[in-house]
């Protein structure tokens, strides 16, 4: 949405396509797409670009801009990294130590490995032993985050906090807690990542990490008319900050349930 306001600000009309491999290639709907003349740019919104995608598209020399991956000479992203350090130091402030961890397959998302980086981090530059950080892997939707937070408070009882890689996996968490009993934030706190829009009408509102998304498109058009233009500008790694809610607490007296 926010990509098509800036485009017919300027202007500009917005093609949405997702590209298919047939038998380990392109198909050829993208190929003749490309071909065409007729995109003056190309936004590819990717998390795990493959570049197969934008290496045809150079050859046919339509500027290109990546959204969600930093690898690209030309992109807008979010700073995972500072974000999963952000979610870990509030909750080792607040003093939890027992802390089950909702993420992603090590094979998957670049984001969510750099969060995942920044949250074992920050436990060391911290002194904090991650013996006692308890991992379980979703999907990024909101039954994988229940799934998880159940088998984590269910193995781990002593768990006090949750740290979980998006909002869409803690809002599951959020059901798993409530389903087994337990109060949020008096019995375990909940932090997610991405402060989406639901993520503010939750009960209670989820303490989360934004990375200002609102603004990514306006920035990944205006980028992408620059390159068009000959020029080389720098990539924008966009502010990255806590939002504390009422989903995080200081853990009860022991820190056991």
């Amino acid at each position: 949405t926010h990509i098509e306001i800036a485009c017919s600000e300027r202007g500009y009309h917005l093609l949405l396509s997702s590209p298919r491999y047939v038998n380990g290639a392109l198909d050829e709907h993208y190929m003749q797409l490309l071909s065409s003349g007729y995109l003056d740019g190309l936004i590819i919104h990717d998390e795990n670009v493959n570049f197969s995608l934008l290496e045809p598209a150079l050859e046919f020399g339509i500027p290109a801009v990546v959204i969600g991956n930093r690898e690209h000479p030309y992109f807008v992203n979010g700073d995972d990294y500072l974000g999963g350090a952000l979610q870990a130091e509030h909750l080792l402030q607040l003093g939890h130590r027992h802390i089950g961890v909702i993420g992603l397959p090590d094979n998957s998302h670049y984001a969510a490995r750099l969060r995942l980086r920044g949250v074992m981090d920050v436990a060391s530059r911290m002194g904090v032993s991650t013996e006692t950080f308890y991992r379980r892997d979703g999907d990024f939707t909101s039954e994988s985050g229940l799934a998880a937070a159940r088998y984590l408070l269910t193995h781990h009882p002593e768990i006090t906090a949750l740290l979980v890689n998006n909002d869409r996996m803690a809002i599951g968490a959020l059901q798993a807690a409530r389903q087994m009993g337990l109060r949020v934030p008096q019995d375990i706190s909940i932090i997610g990542f991405d402060n989406l829009p639901q993520s503010a009408d939750t009960t209670p509102p989820l303490t989360t990490i934004d990375q200002s998304v609102e603004l990514w498109g306006e920035a990944a058009v205006a980028m992408l008319l620059r390159v068009r233009q000959g020029e080389q500008p720098v990539s924008r790694m966009m502010d990255t900050r806590l939002v504390i809610r009422e989903t995080t607490s200081a853990p009860r007296t022991g820190g056991l349930r």
